[in-house]
């Protein structure tokens, strides 16, 4: 009973005849996954404590995020830029790769990663003997043996997985970066011969490893870009790479985690789309207002509005001001439908009455939180090493004096200026000792709050 799934299948859009338009939700058996969270806590202790997993894997990780994630890759891609470089990029896309989780090839892998017989045996057990049945409206299929993949909706599946693929990037001569099953390949160039071969060979030994652990690349949906400085890109050229025979589609946006990635990092597209969103829930706001309270108004605000504009805000805030001021002239419009006000009112006033912080403070806000948090060991190495602080201290100690941040490397371009780890410095060292010398995380959040909130300033 306890490895019987129950598939339950949610309809995504298009044909309803199409099998490809639902997404297969998995009902595991509650006991099981109290179970599995025992082991799965130990699990995670041993790869963390051995440094056994890629520091470049970000998902499924204590202290990691996609947002985390974008920071690394977006930072990398930005120094490059700045010192002049072309980037090449290939954005991998595996078909159900958590459905083709090889059970004897994982088994084997615990073993080279010292994983005891006794363990072993154990996940063996796990794995084997697993059955799925469907339920459609009022009707059940006959259960269905699973011979491979992880199992969807447990606790233990995506960390099987993170081991399954932890040595995809052994053999690479690129760069990478990964999260679950997203994986970024990336390297630089002063040309795009130069790209072009880099990547080819890289491409290549993924399409090695993909055979060897029986995964597969969709070269349908895995895509390329060229990222460089808005004078670079007027003379990009198409890359030309391929998996086996197949021609991959070179692109100049991408959609990445969430954010909407384009060659010359201007993030005018991802700001479309968060306008747009923002814009479409804004009057759905406005035709159901007279039939909430302030009180719930706010909620729906904060709930449905509020976090599009904040997802992963540290890494393209960078914006030019004019995009940024887009978002802005939406939250003061939601403000004015939230206090019933008209939108001539004055935007201090509004943001004072609904005690919201700007945009701009409220990247002030996300950013300020990482760096306490990196002080403190609650961020990924790949963070911490983009944060050089002024005096030579050692992060995790709570007495420690959290005092400047300095700059290790001095901007060439404007686009060095525009990354987390330029950014982080100049808001870090703004704020008052005070504040930073905070060790508690909420009481750091309450002082930050505060200490924004009195800083308000009017918006244009």
């Amino acid at each position: 009973m306890l490895k019987i799934a129950n598939v339950i299948p949610l309809y995504k859009g298009g044909s309803v005849e199409d099998p490809n338009n639902y997404r297969p939700i998995s009902l595991l058996p509650t006991i099981s996954k109290i179970f599995e969270k025992h082991i799965a806590k130990q699990l995670h202790i041993y790869l963390e404590s051995t440094g056994l997993l890629n520091k470049t894997q970000s998902g499924f990780r204590k202290y990691h995020s996609c947002q985390t994630a974008l920071i690394n890759i977006v930072d990398s891609w930005l120094k490059q830029i700045d010192n002049g470089n072309l980037v090449g990029t290939i954005f991998l896309d595996f078909k159900k790769a958590f459905d083709l989780v090889d059970h004897r090839v994982l088994l084997h892998k615990l073993k080279l990663y010292h994983f005891n017989d006794s363990s072993c045996d154990l996940f063996s057990s796990y794995l084997r003997n697993r059955f799925q049945f469907i339920k459609a409206e009022n009707t059940t299929s006959t259960c269905k043996s699973i011979i491979a993949g992880v199992p969807q909706g447990s606790i233990l599946g995506p960390l099987l997985f993170l081991i399954y693929v932890n040595d995809l990037s052994l053999d690479l001569t690129c760069d990478s970066a990964m999260y679950a099953d997203d994986t970024t390949l990336h390297t630089v160039g002063t040309n795009i011969q130069t790209l072009q071969n880099k990547l080819q060979t890289n491409l290549s030994i993924v399409n090695d490893w993909c055979q060897t652990n029986n995964m597969i690349i969709n070269p349908l949906k895995t895509t390329c870009m060229v990222l460089g400085s808005k004078r670079k890109a007027q003379n990009m050229t198409d890359l030309k790479l391929k998996i086996s025979d197949t021609v991959i589609k070179t692109v100049n946006c991408q959609k990445l985690l969430g954010l909407y990635i384009d060659n010359t990092l201007s993030w005018k597209l991802h700001i479309n789309s968060v306008c747009s969103k923002m814009s479409s829930r804004m009057f759905l706001l406005q035709k159901i207002k007279p039939y909430l309270t302030l009180k719930m108004r706010k909620l729906f605000y904060n709930g449905y509005i509020s976090p599009i504009s904040d997802y992963a805000c540290v890494t393209w805030s960078s914006a030019a001001k004019t995009e940024i001021n887009r978002i802005v002239k939406i939250q003061k419009r939601c403000g004015a439908h939230i206090l019933n006000k008209k939108y001539s009112t004055n935007s201090k006033t509004l943001f004072n009455n609904l005690k919201w912080l700007t945009f701009e403070q409220r990247n002030h806000y996300f950013t300020s939180v990482i760096v306490f948090k990196a002080f403190h060991n609650q961020t990924p190495t790949y963070i911490r090493d983009l944060l050089t602080p002024s005096q030579n201290i050692h992060y995790n100690l709570r007495s420690c004096e959290k005092g400047d941040l300095k700059l290790v490397r001095i901007p060439k371009t404007n686009y060095f200026k525009q990354s987390f780890e330029f950014s982080s410095k100049t808001i870090w060292n703004s704020l008052p000792q005070s504040i930073r010398q905070t060790n508690n995380l909420i009481t750091f959040k309450k002082k930050l709050k505060a200490y924004l909130s009195s800083t308000l300033y009017e918006i244009n």
